[in-house]
């Protein structure tokens, strides 16, 4: 973000500009060269387009696709973790590869949804649904089952108008299968700008969550894990989260616990300190991903 670069020193080069931006959109921003350290490694002289983002305390977008050519960068979404690793030729078993195709420097691979036609989707991992248009929607295939209708908003700020498929959708690829419940289904230009004349829609990260995915930068593949898998949530596992805001100037810190497990739910228990306060409380949830990407009130709670 231009914060932060302003905020560290990091200067934009003299009268270098070009289009930058997101899968969904594209803005002109200033270009600045920085190293990077990430996994054990050191970039130098990585390019980075600076330019104000819509959400703060963000740094910025690691767009690994294009900082970190000649790497193998594996993002471990089961352990949460990022591996940066010279290219590797060998396929891992519990992989398919699917050729990597780019549209403005923005990965993608085909899929096809229903009996449609293989297209090419962007994979998003800065976007928590994923999405297809209603161009391709409306191609030959079953018409899918059309929920209510919302706004969408990118890390560019920009507003889309969408509508929920109701039910899960399979997208899949030769092999592979992933089943996502109530993708979006995007009117118009389904990402935005120019992006959107190449792909098809974006593979967020409901899709993807509880898999391994795997940007193969020399061989112009992708790896993606078959399986969805989740990592145990263990009696006494705890997070903590501290906040501050125009509301909570003397900060508020949250801390749940798993405190019981019963077959495919959770018991957490959750306190609230601000000051000398303190509320503590517990609730039961699913141990799903749906459940686990849901925060406090937003949790699907059932007791």
């Amino acid at each position: 973000s231009s914060d932060f670069a302003q905020r560290h020193r990091i200067k934009p080069l003299s009268g270098a500009r070009t289009l930058g931006g997101t899968s969904r959109a594209l803005f002109e921003v200033e270009l600045g060269l920085v190293n990077v350290d990430i996994a054990g490694f050191r970039l130098e002289d990585v390019p980075v387009g600076m330019a104000r983002m819509p959400f703060e305390g963000l740094a910025g977008i690691l767009s690994a696709h294009q900082g970190m050519v000649g790497k193998q960068v594996d993002i471990d979404l089961t352990e949460m973790e990022l591996r940066l690793a010279p290219a590797q030729p060998d396929l891992l078993p519990e992989m398919d590869a699917f050729p990597m195709f780019f549209s403005r420097a923005n990965p993608a691979i085909f899929l096809s949804v229903g009996d449609r036609a293989p297209a090419p989707f962007f994979v998003d991992t800065g976007t928590n649904r994923t999405s297809l248009t209603e161009r391709y929607e409306k191609s030959a295939g079953p018409s899918l089952r059309r929920g209510g209708e919302a706004m969408a908003t990118g890390m560019d700020g920009l507003a889309t108008k969408v509508w929920t498929v109701e039910g899960e959708v399979e997208f899949a690829y030769e092999n592979w299968r992933a089943r996502v419940q109530s993708p979006l289904v995007e009117g118009g230009n389904a990402c935005g700008g120019t992006n959107c004349r190449f792909a098809e829609g974006l593979l967020g990260m409901d899709l993807l969550m509880g898999r391994r995915l795997i940007l193969d930068m020399p061989a112009r593949r992708i790896q993606l894990s078959r399986e969805v898998r989740l990592p145990p949530w263990e009696i006494g596992d705890r997070a903590i989260f501290d906040l501050s805001g125009s509301r909570a100037k003397s900060g508020v810190s949250i801390s749940e616990e798993v405190a019981g497990r019963e077959r495919d739910s959770v018991t957490l228990k959750i306190e609230v300190r601000q000051g000398t306060g303190r509320q503590s409380f517990a609730i039961q949830t699913r141990d799903s991903w749906d459940a686990r990407a849901a925060w406090l009130v937003l949790r699907p709670a059932f007791v």
